[in-house]
Formats: structure tokens, sequence, C-alpha cells
């Protein structure tokens, strides 16, 4: 009877222990469930936020720049329009015109060479750190040479020119200890024509040579140069031409992009340029030529 009683005691307490823990199961899954459920509801706030975001910068990309306004437009037309082409013009045109000179009007003794026969005194002149680069020039050039240089007597002025391909000179140039002299044409002597005797040149890096009968060196030697003709015509020519293709292609532009008023400033720069000239050309039809 004892037994039979212990039994059904245990069963109870077994029966009372698993329905403690399926409560205590079904309490951890409930819990569990609405972590789950508040953070998918977190995760859809924060979703929601950043989608928002996204479409508002994708939104605001497609908008456009605010436009100028009309005086803007006409002001850059009238003026800035203008105003630019001229720089360029200006450069153009001087681009062409450039030319380089170096001198120098001071000689050292540089011992003697013959030629010929005959002995003549050298003196060295720098005409700069940067002559070497420049001689010789692709367009024209000429070097000239003042002073008492010939013989010890007359003053004499000497020329000697060229190009890209050295110096040209009616005279014959002379090897000598693997220099080359060349002969310099007389614009000038004191004493008359052929009575100053024989001036020669060398050209050496930064310096030049000039070798006569004088002791004395020359007072002056001078070396200018200018660009290739066909050079100054092209950007000369390019300085005036860009003048009509800015205008006629700003007021295309104006009016190609909806932007009128500068159109309208190009145009009216445009009078203001030619309107000076058109009251010269009536006063010349008025009163004669």
């Amino acid at each position: 009877m004892d037994s039979g009683q212990d039994a059904i005691e245990a069963f109870q307490k077994a029966l009372l222990q698993a329905q403690g823990d399926s409560e205590s199961n079904h309490i951890q899954n409930d819990i569990l469930d609405g972590d789950l459920d508040s953070h998918l509801v977190f995760s859809g706030s924060v979703s929601s936020v950043t989608s928002n975001s996204n479409q508002s910068n994708s939104l605001s990309g497609f908008k456009k720049k605010a436009p100028l306004p009309s005086w803007a437009l006409f002001m850059m037309g009238l003026i800035v329009l203008p105003i630019a082409t001229g720089v360029i013009s200006a450069v153009l045109v001087e681009s062409g015109n450039i030319s380089n000179e170096y001198w120098a009007n001071y000689g050292l003794n540089d011992g003697q060479v013959t030629i010929q026969d005959e002995t003549y005194n050298v003196h060295e002149f720098d005409l700069g750190w940067r002559f070497d680069a420049e001689y010789p020039s692709e367009g024209y050039w000429d070097l000239r040479v003042e002073g008492i240089v010939g013989n010890n007597e007359g003053y004499s002025d000497a020329q000697i020119d060229g190009d890209g391909d050295g110096p040209h000179t009616g005279f014959d140039s002379f090897e000598i200890d693997g220099d080359t002299w060349y002969k310099m044409d007389l614009n000038y002597c004191s004493l008359g024509p052929d009575l100053c005797g024989n001036i020669f040149i060398k050209f050496d890096g930064n310096t030049v040579d000039v070798a006569g009968e004088s002791m004395e060196a020359p007072i002056y030697v001078g070396y200018w140069s200018e660009p290739l003709e066909g050079t100054v015509y092209v950007t000369e020519f390019l300085g005036f031409v860009i003048w009509p293709i800015s205008i006629i292609g700003g007021i295309i532009w104006g009016y190609k992009t909806d932007r009128k008023p500068f159109a309208y400033g190009v145009v009216t720069a445009g009078c203001l340029t030619l309107l000076p000239f058109v009251g010269l050309f009536l006063l010349l039809i008025l009163f004669g030529f």
C-alpha cells in the first residue's frame, strides 16, 4: 500500500515538473518573439528614414541651377566678351611682332688669331646666358659690331646676317683650330670705303669673338632677330579675324541656348564699336573726300 502511494506521489511530481518546464519554455518563446518583433519594427523605421534620405538626394541632383538674370547676361555680352576678345587679339598680334635682342659693350682681350697669313687681335663679348639657345634664329637675324676695329685709325660699322641655317655672307669662312670665322660686311668706315681693314667674327656659345687689326675692343656688339614672316602673318591674321568670329559665335550661342539677353548685349557692343566708323564714313560722304 505504501509503495503504491509512493508511486502516485512520484508521478504527480513528475507531471508538475513537466508542466512547469512547458510554461517556462512558452514564456521564453514569448520573450524572444517580442524581441524579434521590436527589432523588426526598429529596423523598418531606419530603413524608411534611409529610403527617404536617398530619395531626397536623388531628387536634389535633378534640380537645375538658378539661371543668371537677364541684366547679367546682357552685361556679359556687352562688356565681358569684348574685353576677353580684345585681350586674346592683342596677345596674338603682339606675339607675331616679338623680336629678341642681345648686346654687350665691353669686351675682353682673348689673344690673337691668324687668318690668311694676317694676325688679328681678338676680343670676346658675352651676350647673355640665353644667347646660345637663340642663335641661330629660325627667322631673320643680324649682328653688328661698332668701334675702332678694322685698324687703329678708322671707326667701323660692320654687319653680318643670316637665318636658321647660319650666317649669309658673300665672303669665304675660315676654319682655324676647329673654330669657324666669318668675314663681316662693312656698312661704314670713317676713313672711306675699303680703308678700315677686315673684321671677322666667331660664335662660341653665349659669347662672340671679334677679330680686327685694332688693339682696342669694339664699343658695341649687338644681335637682333625676328620670327619667320609666315608666322608673323598667321598670328596677326588670327588676331584680327577673332573679332567677327567671337561676335557671330556669341550671337548664335545666345539664341541657341535661350540666352537672348547675352546675344542682345553682343549686338549692342558691335553697334557701339561700328558707330564711330559709320559716322566718319557719313562725314566723308557729306563733305567730300
